[in-house]
C-alpha cells in the first residue's frame, strides 16, 4: 500500500492495558501448570536422560516421540526427520486465547517442561513476554494463543502463539481491529542490537526501514535435551505490506534472536536463502500474495491469495507456513528472542504465528529457514 495512504488511515486507540502476568502459580519445576488438571502426555523434552520427569504415555496408550537417532539415509535436514515433532501431545488444551501468562505461551509453541534454574533437567527456565528490546510492554492484544488464523489452523495441538504489531485476533475474536486499516498502539521503541539488518536486495539509495513502532516479542530462556543436536519451529508471517513497501522505510521486521548466536549468523537465524530478514523483501519465502515485479525484485507468489482469506491480511502477503533449523549444543543454555516490529509508523500491521518448537539428535549445519 502507497506510503500516502497510511498517513489518511484513521489510527485506533488502544483498549485499557493489561500487565503481563507471572507464572501460573502452582506449578512445579518440571511441568507448566494449568488450572485444569495435567493432561497425559504433555512432556515437552521426551527422554531426556537429563530431565527432571520422565515422559507420560500419550493418549490411547502410544509412546511419546523419542529423540533416539534417526536413520542416517534420510539426509542431514533436520525439518525432515520423523523425530522432529513436536509433542503432539496436549499441554496446549484448554489455553485462553487472551492469556497474559509467557508460561502458556510457551506451551501454545510446544513447550511443556519447566525447568528450574539451578538444575540440570531440560525445559523453560524462564519466560517474558516483552517489547522488542526487552522493555516491559502492557498491549494484551498484541499476543493470542489461537486455534486458528482464517483457513491457517495450529500445525500441532490445539492452538499456536500469535505476535502482533496490531491485534493478534483473528476476524472473529475479541478484540480484533483490522491490521489494512491500521492499530496503531501508539508506542515506539529500540530495536534488539544489530536489528533490523537491511536486506540486501535493496540498493544504497532506497530507504531504510526507520523508527519500530508497536513491537512485542516472546522471550524464553530454555535448558536444551541432553541428547539434543538441532532445533526447529514453524511459523508464518502475514503483512498487510503489498509490493510497494518493498525497499522503503515501512518494510516491517520479524526476527528470531538466538544467544549465543550460532555461527555465521548475527544472531537472527530466520533468514531468507539470501541471508535477509523474512519480510516483505524476501521473494523467496513471501509466496502467498499477487504477482509482480517491485523495485526490480520479482514475486512469482506461488500460493496465491486464497490462503489469506479470512484472515484480516485478505488480498495482502503471506510466507505460507515455513520451518527454520538451527544446531544446538546439548544441555547448553540458550535463549530465543521472537520479535516483531513495525518500521516508520504503527500501521499496516504484521503478525507471526509460531508452532512446533522440537529438539532433534540428528544435527544441522547452520541456520536455514525453508517451506514446511
Amino acid at each position: 500500500m502507497h506510503s500516502s495512504l497510511r498517513s489518511s488511515l484513521l489510527l485506533v486507540a488502544l483498549p485499557a492495558a493489561l500487565a503481563a502476568s507471572t507464572a501460573c502459580s502452582g506449578a512445579s519445576d518440571t511441568e507448566l501448570d494449568d488450572s485444569a488438571p495435567p493432561t497425559t502426555g504433555a512432556v515437552t523434552f521426551p527422554n531426556d536422560p537429563a530431565a527432571s520427569q520422565p515422559s507420560a504415555p500419550s493418549p490411547g496408550g502410544a509412546s511419546t516421540p523419542s529423540m533416539a537417532p534417526s536413520d542416517p539415509g534420510k539426509g542431514d535436514d533436520p525439518s525432515k526427520d520423523p523425530d522432529v515433532a513436536p509433542d503432539t501431545v496436549l499441554c496446549d488444551t484448554g489455553l485462553a486465547l487472551a492469556s497474559t501468562d509467557p508460561f502458556d505461551a510457551a506451551k501454545a509453541i510446544g513447550l511443556c517442561t519447566k525447568a528450574s534454574p539451578g538444575s540440570t533437567g531440560s525445559g523453560v527456565i524462564e519466560a517474558k513476554l516483552t517489547k522488542p528490546d526487552g522493555s516491559p510492554i502492557a498491549s494484551p492484544l498484541s499476543w493470542g494463543l489461537l486455534p486458528k488464523l482464517g483457513t491457517q489452523k495450529a500445525p500441532s495441538g490445539s492452538v499456536m502463539l500469535a505476535l502482533s504489531t496490531g491485534t493478534a485476533r483473528g476476524p472473529n475474536d475479541p478484540g480484533f481491529q483490522s491490521p489494512i486499516d491500521g492499530f496503531d498502539k501508539g508506542y515506539t521503541h529500540p530495536t534488539p542490537p544489530g536489528q533490523p539488518k537491511v536486506s540486501s536486495v535493496c540498493s544504497a539509495s532506497d530507504p531504510k526501514p526507520s523508527e519500530a513502532h508497536d513491537g512485542v516479542a516472546l522471550v524464553l530462556k530454555i535448558r536444551v535435551p541432553s541428547t539434543a543436536k538441532s532445533m526447529s519451529f514453524t511459523h508464518q508471517l502475514f503483512t498487510a505490506d503489498t509490493g510497494d513497501s518493498v525497499c522503503t522505510q515501512y518494510n516491517d521486521a520479524f526476527v528470531v534472536l538466538m544467544d549465543p548466536k550460532p555461527a555465521g549468523t548475527n544472531g537472527n537465524i530466520v533468514v531468507d536463502n539470501l541471508g535477509d530478514p523474512v519480510g516483505i523483501n524476501s521473494a523467496s519465502l513471501l509466496r502467498a500474495c499477487t504477482p509482480g515485479t517491485y523495485k526490480g525484485i520479482s514475486f512469482a507468489c506461488p500460493l496465491g491469495t486464497s490462503s489469506l482469506a479470512g484472515t484480516g491480511f485478505d488480498g495482502k502477503s503471506a510466507t505460507g507456513w515455513l520451518r527454520t533449523t538451527v544446531p544446538v549444543t546439548a544441555g547448553s543454555e540458550i535463549t530465543l528472542r521472537f520479535a516483531v516490529w513495525d518500521s516508520g509508523d504503527g500501521i499496516l500491521d504484521t503478525t507471526v504465528l509460531i508452532d512446533e518448537l522440537a529438539f532433534s539428535t540428528q544435527a544441522a549445519t547452520g541456520a536455514h529457514t525453508v517451506p514446511r
